[in-house]
């Protein structure tokens, strides 16, 4: 069972926001922006910078012989935590490369793609979104496999850094954890540094809660190859649209007759399921190789798979043969 639900971190999250914070006079868009991405700096690099040394000074004061160990790889921990956010702020800086679709225009109608699907046209960008792109207000454009905009970290994920962010926060979970064992230990059995144990455990504690939630979610959804924004957007259609009158993306085309095939709402789980543990998890963090997990990489979009799941495909374009 996930510890805190969408609806808990929807509100954790809208307590942080910048609107609650900025006066009516300064509280525009870009405005947010900044106040956001100030946020994510405090809090991913000021904080730890400054709670992780007096965590090792308060440690290692008398019983540095037994901490060593511990305190070595925090620290490795935490540079490399460093690392993988200024790659993923990178990641947003050249969107280019990393966030947004390339074009595709009505004179690239010979593209293969449109004899399959039946793609939405995006009067911003002036181009066809493919299958799970989104257009993104706060870039300006569409973005691929777009999956949700972080606040906690002021970027926008996506296919490209999606493991790198799985990586980031499953590194900090570890480091938390050490660190609340740690403050548990000396709580338990030293009488020194009383409040400070104290505080470390009330502070990793919830961290923890709330990162092993997240992580939990994004587990489910790596699963059956869905992204949050999907999850969020079909479960809205479940709970307002009762007589699946909505159309949604993606739309298949028939080969035979050219008629466009809605798929129905009840399926929308498994359109990009592809039946396979293996293949669900290739498929949301890239190729699975060893370095691959350890290294602070990104993902290029060459890797990724936009096509409807063989079996949505046959089961909809047979049923459509069988109608007629």
């Amino acid at each position: 069972m996930v510890l805190l639900n969408f609806r808990k971190l929807n509100e954790i999250d809208k307590l942080f926001s910048p609107s609650n914070i900025l006066p009516k006079s300064l509280n525009t868009y870009e405005n947010r922006l900044r106040i956001t991405k100030i946020l994510a700096y405090f809090l991913n690099i000021l904080i730890p910078s400054v709670l992780i040394p007096i965590f090792i000074v308060y440690t290692v004061s008398k019983e540095m012989h037994i901490y060593l160990g511990v305190i070595i790889v925090i620290c490795i921990l935490t540079m490399y935590a460093f690392i993988c956010f200024f790659i993923l702020q990178y990641s947003n800086y050249n969107k280019d490369k990393y966030l947004v679709q390339p074009h595709v225009k009505v004179e690239d109608h010979d593209n293969g793609i449109f004899e399959k699907y039946k793609l939405e046209y995006c009067t911003e960008c002036l181009s066809f979104k493919m299958n799970r792109s989104y257009h993104l207000k706060k870039i300006g454009a569409c973005v691929y496999k777009f999956d949700h905009y972080c606040k906690w970290l002021g970027i926008v994920i996506n296919y490209s850094n999606y493991k790198l962010f799985l990586i980031y926060t499953s590194v900090h979970t570890l480091n938390c954890t050490i660190i609340f064992v740690v403050s548990l230990y000396r709580l338990a059995n030293l009488n020194k540094f009383y409040g400070l144990s104290i505080f470390y455990l009330v502070i990793t504690g919830g961290f923890i809660l709330a990162l092993v939630s997240l992580l939990a979610l994004h587990l489910r959804f790596i699963m059956i190859n869905e992204t949050t924004f999907e999850f969020l957007n079909y479960r809205w259609l479940k709970k307002n649209d009762k007589q699946n009158s909505i159309v949604y993306n993606p739309i298949l085309i028939s080969d035979i007759t050219k008629d466009l095939v809605y798929i129905d709402l009840k399926d929308c789980n498994k359109i990009f399921d592809r039946n396979s543990l293996y293949k669900n998890i290739k498929e949301a963090i890239g190729p699975i190789k060893l370095w691959n997990f350890l290294l602070p990489t990104l993902n290029t979009f060459d890797t990724l798979n936009l096509d409807v799941s063989k079996e949505i495909e046959n089961k909809y374009l047979k049923e459509l043969k069988d109608f007629q």
